[in-house]
């Protein structure tokens, strides 16, 4: 179990805390680029920072103070131009380094405008394979590190077993956790990115090979949606792989109190985490780079990861093989992940892969 000031360390991650400033150190997936084709502007939240991301009508996307520096009216009402997001109150405009570059009665009505000490914090944000990156942490910013699978081809994106032999990679490789807060699973990431103290936003990303014969294959757009976590009555959704995830976490309470906890020798996973995060903590306190930041661009272009899949992955099966697979052949008859897989959604999967039903 851990000491009530420890459980402090690892459950904190406003600005300032040990944990956020440890998290801060690296670039976080925030949203789908998919949600801005029906919208330019969303209020978030992160790490205990309310914030607006939106994309301007020149394409690029911005990660900014929620509040206008002028009156602090709330950006998520405003509008978005060819380079910033302008505020709804008085029309200042700021663009995506948080600086203000317009103030409409000032540039009119004063012969020398003044702008100097009026920006507001604001957030380098990447897209890649359909996601939304975010670095929240100090300069220098590192490399964004490209994962390999966002990288393949030919394949359809969203969001160790018995009987195998001893040398199969589902014992030699299987699943890896990806430092600080992130799994690959082989065909599929997911992440846990704290929205405040007591919430956290969980995101997957999925990809599936096209069966061969269907190669090359252009997907037009990823899709971006969200899963129901609770069912009518206000339960747990329990009924899918991930919803059962979640049901065991947020059942320990918002803060988990793991000064009651009882950890066993099945447990010294857990306990070595726990101990990582807190040398990391304590080498960002004494001005180093944590674990896993990438300084290297050559590195960080293309980052391969051990992949107990990666033939499936990179050169694909005959239809009739994946319909056989015992991973493979479950995705394809339905999304076990997340519960609420949109039916547009499925439509376009199942047209991808071939087993499109008329």
């Amino acid at each position: 179990m851990l000491t009530a000031a420890k459980n402090e360390l690892l459950t904190r991650v406003g600005p300032g805390t040990a944990m956020g400033e440890l998290l801060r150190r690296y670039w976080m997936p925030v949203g789908g680029a998919y949600e801005f084709d029906t919208t330019s502007i969303k209020p978030i939240r992160l790490m205990g920072e309310d914030l607006v991301l939106y994309k301007d009508l020149g394409g690029k996307y911005g990660l900014v103070d929620r509040h206008c520096p002028h009156r602090r009216a709330d950006l998520s009402y405003g509008w978005v131009e060819s380079n910033g997001i302008r505020c709804s109150y008085h029309g200042w405009l700021i663009d995506e380094t948080g600086r203000c570059i317009e103030q409409p009665y000032e540039d009119t009505a004063n012969a020398k405008p003044a702008k100097d000490n009026c920006g507001i914090k604001a957030y380098p944000v990447r897209e890649i394979a359909g996601l939304l990156f975010a670095y929240m942490g100090p300069q220098p910013v590192p490399e964004f590190p490209v994962w390999e699978p966002f990288t393949w081809d030919n394949g359809f994106r969203e969001r160790v077993r018995e009987g195998q032999p001893e040398d199969s990679r589902y014992w030699t490789v299987g699943r890896l956790a990806l430092w600080p807060n992130a799994f690959y699973l082989g065909s599929h990431f997911e992440w846990r990115v704290p929205i405040d103290d007591e919430n956290t936003l969980s995101i997957a990303w999925f990809f599936m090979r096209v069966p061969k014969g269907r190669e090359p294959y252009v997907q037009e757009r990823i899709p971006t949606w969200i899963s129901p976590i609770k069912d009518t009555d206000g339960r747990w959704i329990s009924s899918h792989v991930i919803n059962q995830d979640i049901a065991a976490w947020v059942g320990q309470g918002r803060i988990a109190d793991r000064t009651k906890e009882n950890l066993r020798s099945s447990d010294v996973g857990i306990s070595m985490m726990r101990q990582r995060f807190f040398a990391e903590m304590e080498a960002v306190a004494m001005g180093r780079d944590p674990m896993g930041v990438i300084r290297d661009p050559a590195v960080a272009k293309n980052v391969q990861l051990p992949n107990m899949m990666r033939e499936i992955n990179t050169e694909g099966l005959p239809l009739e093989e994946m319909t056989k697979h015992p991973l493979l052949g479950p995705r394809l008859e339905a999304f076990r992940f997340h519960k609420g897989q949109p039916p547009d959604v499925r439509r376009d999967f199942e047209n991808a892969m071939g087993i499109g039903r008329n």
